[in-house]
């Protein structure tokens, strides 16, 4: 789950190593979209980096399973 609080519509992204940028969730207060749910698998060893448009502080809860 993604969530934020801001003023503005922001993106979040995931990069990995096959996958330069891709888009995960808009986020924007005006939409009262506050927060997304990802249900996303990666492959074992996966380098991730989340990346966002945002100058707020966005937060990211989840579970690592190995």
């Amino acid at each position: 789950m993604v969530f934020y609080i801001a003023d503005d519509v922001h993106t979040v992204y995931v990069e990995t190593d096959d996958n330069p940028r891709v888009i995960l969730c808009h986020l924007s207060k005006a939409s009262k979209l506050f927060q997304c749910r990802l249900d996303h698998v990666f492959p074992r060893g996966t380098d991730l980096k989340f990346v966002t448009s945002a100058t707020a502080n966005i937060h990211m809860t989840g579970i690592y399973l190995i």
